[in-house]
């Protein structure tokens, strides 16, 4: 697990990411088991994202983080390999705390049982990037100096094989040029979860629809939503009534690994949906 130092003080560049998201979810209509997660939350919003993101004996996990890792270091079932669920959860950890800080974690709770069973992660617009690119470079510079670690995959090549690394850079060149095309003001969701227990209950899709509900208030009519997605959920957000825009295809650097697959910029204008 990375280690943080607190929260980086405002006159450094941090925004009142939260505040925001606070401020605007009130406007729309929405469930009320919708609600804006806090730091408090942070380790049930790490818990959700590596449950979805690793899968289990029923269910896949997500495609990127299969293919980075590569079947050299996954199990059978995928949630039986320790060092698998370690590197997501460094992911997931640095994520939540990079949206927390800069951004928004919006969340669906149980009625009943108040358990978070879906996330969402995202900067809205201005936050810390615009298409594709660190915009506030103090702001940009503090998150990453605030996670005193590497990625595991980039610094355990014991643990993970030469080839984890190579491939992660590959993605995230690919993420990168995907989102460099993603014209003027929009929602950035970096991560998307529901727990695999309760897959196909929609709660995933009520996150995401309040992300879309929120970019409607922005004062450009044209905010978009925009995410990266892999071959396995492109359908999904496609119901979901995003768009497709660019696709870019990943091949496998070691010639025995699992061969290619692609990646997929997604967007959509809530407000042109109405």
């Amino acid at each position: 697990r990375p280690h943080f130092h607190h929260r980086p003080p405002l006159s450094m560049g941090a925004s009142q990411s939260a505040p925001h998201a606070r401020t605007l979810l009130p406007k729309i209509e929405k469930d009320a088991q919708i609600c804006v997660l806090e730091e408090k939350d942070l380790s049930e919003i790490v818990d959700l994202t590596v449950a979805s993101f690793v899968g289990n004996a029923t269910t896949l996990g997500e495609q990127t983080f299969r293919w980075g890792f590569g079947p050299e270091n996954r199990g059978d079932p995928p949630d039986s390999c320790e060092h698998f669920n370690k590197g997501i959860r460094w992911y997931m950890y640095w994520c939540a705390r990079a949206c927390l800080w800069y951004g928004s974690c919006i969340g669906w709770r149980d009625e009943e049982s108040g358990k978070l069973l879906a996330c969402a992660m995202c900067f809205h617009p201005g936050s810390i990037h615009q298409r594709g690119k660190p915009i506030g470079m103090w702001r940009f510079i503090n998150m990453v100096l605030h996670v005193r670690s590497a990625p595991p995959d980039h610094t355990d090549e014991k643990t993970y094989g030469p080839w984890a690394k190579k491939r992660f850079e590959q993605i995230n060149d690919v993420m990168h040029e995907l989102h460099a095309h993603v014209p003027g003001r929009h929602w950035s969701v970096w991560v998307l979860a529901g727990h695999p227990e309760h897959k196909g209950k929609g709660c995933g899709s009520k996150v995401l629809r309040a992300v879309m509900d929120m970019a409607t208030l922005d004062a450009d009519p044209l905010t978009a939503v925009y995410l990266e997605c892999a071959d396995d959920k492109k359908g999904y957000y496609e119901k979901q009534r995003m768009t497709c825009f660019k696709t870019k295809e990943l091949v496998d650097p070691n010639a025995e690994g699992e061969g290619s697959f692609a990646m997929h910029g997604m967007v959509c204008v809530p407000s042109l949906l109405k």
